[in-house]
């Protein structure tokens, strides 16, 4: 009697979303770290939070599709944390209340990238659908 073999469909790490992560999260970390003086204006400044944390948490959400909690967990380790380190640099006055936009912002990017693959596969589905029945 054979053993049944498992052919798992290999799947290539999405490296560029990972760098672009990790590329959003130094730009993160350096406005978080750096001197309110260096740090740009474009308006509001919750506006500014939930941009960047919403796109972390997208392309985190991308990166870890297969584990939207871990990706969750991450953002939000980022956002409370980023915003205590805030605590030992002179001039910055870390709030809870901007942790929490971070946060939030940044969950709603994960959710948002989960709902990415299942669209795509239902919008393939109905195109070839459509395709079949021509």
């Amino acid at each position: 009697m054979t053993q049944p073999t498992f052919e798992r469909r290999s799947r290539k790490f999405p490296w560029r979303v990972a760098a672009a992560c990790g590329a959003v999260l130094a730009g993160i970390v350096f406005l978080t770290a750096c001197p309110i003086s260096l740090r740009p204006t474009s308006g509001d400044a919750n506006v500014d939070r939930a941009a960047a944390y919403s796109v972390l948490g997208f392309l985190a959400g991308l990166t870890l599709r297969r584990r939207p909690l871990l990706a969750v967990a991450a953002v939000l380790f980022m956002a409370f944390g980023l915003e205590a380190v805030q605590f030992l640099i002179p001039g910055r006055d870390p709030r809870i209340g901007d942790a929490c936009v971070k946060a939030a912002s940044g969950v709603l990017g994960v959710m948002a990238a989960s709902g990415v693959f299942p669209a795509s596969r239902w919008v393939r589905r109905q195109l070839r659908i459509g395709a079949a029945a021509r």
